[in-house]
């Protein structure tokens, strides 16, 4: 029986494709259930307000787009939790 060892950059690699399919899931499920909101609304023929957030780092410089105040805060705080999640498992 072989056991593989895998490298430092590896698991780094691994995390990389993990988080980036994160996002696209994360990106689907949210625009589906965008348009699924918006055809099973009572008042479909009138104009329904939404409201987005958007939130990140580049490097360590976090950033956070949002179309209500309520939001911002609630996007940051996640960007942040991915952000000291990812650096756990980056040093662990």
């Amino acid at each position: 029986m072989m056991v593989e060892i895998m490298s430092y950059s590896d698991h780094v690699i691994r995390l990389g494709f993990a988080f980036i399919l994160t996002g696209f899931l994360l990106l689907f499920a949210g625009s589906f259930l965008g348009f699924l909101s918006s055809q099973t609304s009572q008042n479909a023929s009138s104009e329904s307000e939404s409201e987005f957030a958007v939130g990140g780092f580049i490097g360590f410089i976090p950033f956070g787009f949002a179309t209500d105040r309520k939001l911002l805060p609630i996007v940051m705080g996640l960007s942040l939790f991915f952000f000291l999640l990812w650096l756990w498992l980056l040093f662990r």
